[in-house]
Protein backbone atom coordinates (compact mmCIF):
# COMPACT_ATOMS: atom_id res chain seq x y z
CA UNK A 1 0.00 0.00 0.00
CA UNK A 2 1.38 3.41 -0.98
CA UNK A 3 1.98 5.90 1.81
CA UNK A 4 0.09 9.15 1.39
CA UNK A 5 2.09 12.35 1.41
CA UNK A 6 -0.08 14.61 3.55
CA UNK A 7 0.90 18.26 3.60
CA UNK A 8 0.43 19.95 6.96
CA UNK A 9 -1.12 23.40 6.95
CA UNK A 10 1.68 25.88 7.60
CA UNK A 11 1.49 29.57 8.32
CA UNK A 12 3.70 32.47 9.32
CA UNK A 13 3.49 34.24 12.67
CA UNK A 14 4.91 37.75 12.92
CA UNK A 15 6.94 38.35 16.08
CA UNK A 16 8.23 41.56 17.68
CA UNK A 17 12.00 42.16 17.41
CA UNK A 18 12.43 38.69 15.89
CA UNK A 19 12.16 37.27 12.40
CA UNK A 20 8.74 35.82 11.55
CA UNK A 21 8.38 32.08 12.18
CA UNK A 22 6.67 29.49 9.99
CA UNK A 23 4.95 26.65 11.82
CA UNK A 24 2.92 23.57 11.02
CA UNK A 25 -0.48 24.30 12.55
CA UNK A 26 -1.00 20.72 13.81
CA UNK A 27 2.36 20.76 15.64
CA UNK A 28 1.55 23.96 17.53
CA UNK A 29 -1.97 23.65 18.99
CA UNK A 30 -3.59 26.64 20.67
CA UNK A 31 -3.03 26.50 24.42
CA UNK A 32 -5.10 29.60 25.20
CA UNK A 33 -6.59 32.56 23.38
CA UNK A 34 -8.78 35.58 23.94
CA UNK A 35 -10.53 37.91 21.52
CA UNK A 36 -12.44 41.18 21.64
CA UNK A 37 -14.15 43.32 19.04
CA UNK A 38 -15.07 46.95 19.39
CA UNK A 39 -16.49 49.59 17.11
CA UNK A 40 -15.21 53.14 16.92
CA UNK A 41 -15.60 56.35 14.98
CA UNK A 42 -12.55 57.58 13.05
CA UNK A 43 -12.37 61.37 13.17
CA UNK A 44 -8.85 61.62 11.68
CA UNK A 45 -9.97 62.26 8.08
CA UNK A 46 -13.31 63.81 9.04
CA UNK A 47 -13.90 67.42 8.04
CA UNK A 48 -16.98 68.82 9.74
CA UNK A 49 -16.92 71.85 7.44
CA UNK A 50 -17.97 69.63 4.52
CA UNK A 51 -21.75 69.44 4.35
CA UNK A 52 -23.04 65.89 4.50
CA UNK A 53 -19.69 64.31 5.45
CA UNK A 54 -19.80 61.88 8.34
CA UNK A 55 -16.90 60.27 10.19
CA UNK A 56 -15.99 56.74 9.17
CA UNK A 57 -17.18 53.84 11.34
CA UNK A 58 -14.48 51.31 12.13
CA UNK A 59 -14.15 48.01 13.92
CA UNK A 60 -11.10 46.51 15.63
CA UNK A 61 -10.82 42.82 16.44
CA UNK A 62 -7.95 42.01 18.78
CA UNK A 63 -6.73 38.45 19.34
CA UNK A 64 -4.14 37.24 21.82
CA UNK A 65 -3.04 33.66 21.14
CA UNK A 66 -0.74 31.14 22.82
CA UNK A 67 0.50 28.09 20.91
CA UNK A 68 2.61 25.33 22.46
CA UNK A 69 4.71 22.69 20.74
CA UNK A 70 4.94 19.20 22.26
CA UNK A 71 8.61 19.88 23.12
CA UNK A 72 7.57 22.78 25.38
CA UNK A 73 8.39 25.76 23.15
CA UNK A 74 5.70 28.45 23.12
CA UNK A 75 4.65 31.30 20.85
CA UNK A 76 2.62 34.16 22.36
CA UNK A 77 1.32 36.53 19.70
CA UNK A 78 -1.35 39.09 18.92
CA UNK A 79 -3.23 40.27 15.86
CA UNK A 80 -5.23 43.50 15.55
CA UNK A 81 -7.52 43.66 12.53
CA UNK A 82 -8.79 47.20 11.96
CA UNK A 83 -11.33 47.72 9.17
CA UNK A 84 -9.96 51.22 8.52
CA UNK A 85 -6.25 51.08 9.34
CA UNK A 86 -5.43 47.48 8.41
CA UNK A 87 -3.78 44.68 10.35
CA UNK A 88 -0.82 44.75 12.71
CA UNK A 89 0.85 41.86 14.52
CA UNK A 90 3.57 40.95 16.96
CA UNK A 91 4.58 38.47 19.62
CA UNK A 92 7.38 36.50 21.18
CA UNK A 93 8.93 33.05 21.03
CA UNK A 94 9.64 31.25 24.32
CA UNK A 95 11.90 28.33 25.06
CA UNK A 96 10.70 25.36 27.11
CA UNK A 97 10.15 26.26 30.77
CA UNK A 98 9.49 29.98 30.30
CA UNK A 99 6.79 31.73 32.34
CA UNK A 100 3.87 31.74 29.90
CA UNK A 101 1.58 33.97 31.99
CA UNK A 102 4.34 36.58 32.31
CA UNK A 103 4.93 36.44 28.53
CA UNK A 104 1.21 36.92 27.85
CA UNK A 105 1.22 40.00 30.10
CA UNK A 106 4.39 41.42 28.48
CA UNK A 107 3.14 40.76 24.95
CA UNK A 108 -0.29 42.22 25.65
CA UNK A 109 1.08 45.31 27.36
CA UNK A 110 3.54 45.95 24.51
CA UNK A 111 0.62 45.88 22.06
CA UNK A 112 -1.64 48.10 24.22
CA UNK A 113 -4.12 45.27 24.67
CA UNK A 114 -6.62 45.73 27.48
CA UNK A 115 -5.84 44.16 30.82
CA UNK A 116 -9.18 42.32 30.76
CA UNK A 117 -8.26 40.59 27.49
CA UNK A 118 -4.80 39.75 28.84
CA UNK A 119 -6.31 38.28 32.01
CA UNK A 120 -8.84 36.28 29.97
CA UNK A 121 -5.99 34.72 27.99
CA UNK A 122 -4.02 33.94 31.16
CA UNK A 123 -7.14 32.41 32.75
CA UNK A 124 -7.48 30.13 29.71
CA UNK A 125 -4.13 28.45 30.40
CA UNK A 126 -4.23 24.91 31.81
CA UNK A 127 -4.50 24.86 35.59
CA UNK A 128 -1.27 24.37 37.54
CA UNK A 129 -1.42 21.28 39.76
CA UNK A 130 -0.15 22.21 43.21
CA UNK A 131 -0.32 18.71 44.74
Amino acid sequence: MAEKNVQQERFVITLTDHAPVRIAKDNWPILSSAQSTREYVDYEEYDDSVVGETPEQGQITTRLIVRKHSDGRVIVYWVKDDTIKGTCRGGQFLENGADIAKAIKQTGNAANISDSLIQTCIAGLPAVDLD
